[in-house]
């Protein structure tokens, strides 16, 4: 039954929107103070009713759905009426309190923290792509670790190299 008040909502959410949009429409001013200042909505929505009058009127009757939806979800009590809960309230007995204890607990000892797995001396292997000098002219590739190289060589990978056609050259 609750639905029915969040489904009543929903025109009256319209609503509003569509009048903070015609207030932006209007003016940047009233757009700002319809979001932030309580009741500019409804002073915006009288001052420009032509304007605002279907916004105004599907607010409006999002808010009487949501006032029937209540009534019928019994949420919302119609004036002169207590609700029942009320009632029962006025006439029920306050619960006696529950007795308190206050033996001390015993102390906390969080267990010791685990121990550290021990570090080994040896690190762990890093694989290194070999790099070569190749000459585009003679398509030639040098090893890196040759002492005199080519002016016009430059440095690649040796997979990139091979792949490329370059063949393998003694050390000038």
């Amino acid at each position: 039954m609750a639905a029915l008040v969040f489904i009543a909502l929903i025109p009256m959410i319209i609503g509003h929107f569509w009048l903070i949009a015609l207030a932006f429409r209007e003016s940047v001013l009233w757009g700002i103070l319809c979001l932030f200042v309580p009741l500019a909505t409804v002073a915006f929505a009288a001052t420009n009713w032509q304007v605002a009058k279907k916004a105004c009127l599907v607010y409006l009757s999002g808010v009487g759905l949501v006032v029937v939806a209540g009534i019928v979800a019994g949420i919302v009590v119609p004036l002169g009426k207590k609700p029942a809960a009320q009632v029962a309230q006025t006439e029920s007995v306050a619960p006696a309190p529950a007795p308190v204890t206050y033996d001390a607990l015993p102390a906390y000892t969080p267990p010791p923290p685990p121990k550290p797995a021990p570090v080994t001396a040896t690190e762990p292997e890093v694989r290194m792509i070999e790099q070569v000098y190749v000459v585009n002219a003679t398509n030639l590739y040098y090893s890196a670790k040759c002492r005199k190289l080519p002016e016009n060589a430059y440095r690649v990978a040796k997979s990139v190299a091979v792949r490329q056609g370059f063949t393998a050259a003694a050390c000038p």
